[in-house]
């Protein structure tokens, strides 16, 4: 039959010491997790006001990986958008909204949210049609792949043709042609006005007298 072991006031103090110890130890370190939050957000708002977006952001990062706010997650989204990462600004949004589906400013981040994808969605088609061919310094078009589209074709066209040369003039409706054609002609009229009264004078001088020998 076993003895009871007997404990004394001492033992008692020492029970109660760790496990007063045990329980302080987790508070502590959560309280330690929350000064360390509140930190990186003050740091992450001192830059947020200098117009440092992207070290704002980080700070805002780290200080919800310590702390579980969702406000955290507003913050990170802003910073991001001012400092032009649309992609993590786009999901900080999101992921606030999921975290707090009543939020006051839902409207404004709803609103945001449909221009980040406006932009993204810019961007992925423009990313996805890139300009093909090169322009020569004279206009003509160069280094045009095979799948080219016919309005680069027209531009080829359009700027390696030569100019048209202009069309002569039909001799026909050349002023100085009909000029010479007239003046020839009253000539000729002339000249046979002048043969003929000159073959009449010769005739008559050299007709007969009337009236016989």
């Amino acid at each position: 039959m076993s003895t009871p072991v007997a404990y004394d006031g001492r033992d008692m103090v020492r029970i109660v010491a760790i496990a007063c110890a045990l329980l302080f130890v987790p508070a502590l370190a959560v309280a330690d997790d929350a000064s360390a939050a509140r930190e990186h957000y003050k740091k992450g708002t001192r830059l947020y006001e200098l117009n440092r977006f992207a070290d704002a952001a980080a700070e805002y990062e780290l200080a919800y990986q310590l702390k579980d706010d969702p406000a955290l997650l507003f913050n990170i989204g802003q910073a991001y958008r001012f400092d032009g990462q649309n992609k993590k600004a786009l999901l900080a949004y999101k992921q606030y909204l999921r975290k707090v589906p009543a939020a006051t400013n839902r409207t404004d981040i709803e609103q945001h949210i449909a221009a980040l994808e406006k932009l993204l969605d810019d961007e992925k088609r423009a990313s996805s049609s890139p300009p093909t061919g090169t322009i020569a310094p004279t206009g003509t078009v160069t280094n045009e792949p095979a799948h080219a589209t016919n309005e680069g074709a027209a531009l080829t066209a359009t700027a390696t043709a030569p100019p048209r040369p202009s069309e002569p003039t039909p001799v026909f409706k050349k002023w100085w042609v009909w000029t010479i054609v007239g003046v020839g002609v009253a000539a000729i009229a002339v000249g046979v006005g002048v043969g003929v009264s000159q073959s009449g004078a010769t005739a008559e001088r050299t007709l007969p007298p009337i009236g016989g020998p």
